[in-house]
């Protein structure tokens, strides 16, 4: 009997669970030299769900390795595209399980940023590609999918875990984050040019740690506010309720918004691309000439920037 023959009831086991009772095996054979019929006993004992000795066996002499089973082998390792996953998933990407199946995704209208998302994982996995672009459910939006339980399950850890793989590539967690919830943010009010980085989230959690790294990583400081507390608004006829409230992590200082931009920016040319030209007119200009430098080849439409195509 092999691991597809477990009885109906626990014929789609958790991934998580799969993995377990595979490590417990090969721990009991490997510490007490425990026979097939012996483990199969203990672990059904123990977790309360009947585990063939067929699946024993066949794990014991690798006929079968449910770690490998799981669409794509996956094992942590610290890299600056790891992090940056970590980010982007973090922020507005999303993992779901699927028949036991484990999907990582993304959904933007940027396919620019998707395609970088694709390339990051296809590195982490050391192959040529991963997963595919589709169309989104809303308009203009196109979604990235990737399929591998075993870099769903690491992904869906808490935080405090997650840290230690982030710590080592901490521009590449923010720049990941800043990507798909984050914005160059630049002002003229006041006959005044100023230019500042945000992102925002409900999770008051992930933002507090990344000003802890912009803190201790780059000596950046942010600050954190309310952005949008719970509310009704009407879109296209239909009534959409915002449930929770949303914080905005903003960097303001000149020179710090120099140094994220150097040192972690944006993956998206577009957004790279205002930060770069307010900072740049900043250094040679302030005051209303800087605005005036600005609007000739910026125009704003509802709350963003968008460059003056030249005639």
């Amino acid at each position: 009997m092999s691991e597809q023959d477990l009885p109906a009831r626990n014929s789609i086991l958790p991934a998580d669970v799969r993995l377990r009772l595979y490590r417990e095996t090969m721990e009991m054979r490997a510490t007490r030299g425990w026979g097939y019929r012996r483990i199969s006993r203990a672990l059904s004992l123990s977790h309360g769900i009947d585990v063939p000795k067929g699946t024993v066996q066949n794990w014991i002499l690798g006929t079968h390795n449910p770690s490998r089973r799981l669409h794509r082998y996956f094992e942590p390792t610290s890299s600056p595209e790891l992090s940056y996953i970590i980010g982007i998933v973090l922020g507005d990407g999303y993992t779901a399980e699927d028949q036991g199946r484990g999907i990582i995704g993304l959904t933007n209208k940027d396919r620019n940023l998707l395609e970088y998302f694709l390339l990051c994982i296809a590195r982490v996995f050391n192959c040529l590609s991963a997963g595919r672009i589709t169309k989104g459910t809303r308009y203009g939006t196109l979604k990235a999918t990737v399929g591998s339980t075993l870099l769903m399950l690491f992904l869906q850890k808490p935080l405090a875990q997650l840290a230690p793989f982030i710590e080592k590539n901490p521009a590449h967690f923010i720049r990941g984050f800043f990507d798909v919830e984050g914005c160059a943010v630049v002002t003229t009010s006041g006959e005044r040019l100023r230019v500042g980085v945000k992102a925002s989230n409900s999770d008051i959690e992930v933002l507090q740690y990344i000003s802890k790294l912009l803190r201790e990583k780059f000596h950046l400081a942010s600050n954190i506010n309310v952005e949008r507390r719970p509310w009704q608004t009407t879109i296209r006829g239909q009534v959409v309720e915002f449930k929770k409230t949303v914080f905005r992590l903003q960097v303001n200082k000149f020179s710090h918004v120099e140094v994220f931009s150097r040192e972690i920016g944006f993956s998206s040319v577009s957004k790279q691309k205002i930060l770069e030209d307010a900072l740049a007119i900043l250094r040679r200009v302030r005051g209303k000439k800087a605005v005036d430098y600005w609007l000739r080849d910026y125009v704003k439409a509802g709350f963003r920037w968008s460059r003056i195509k030249a005639s």
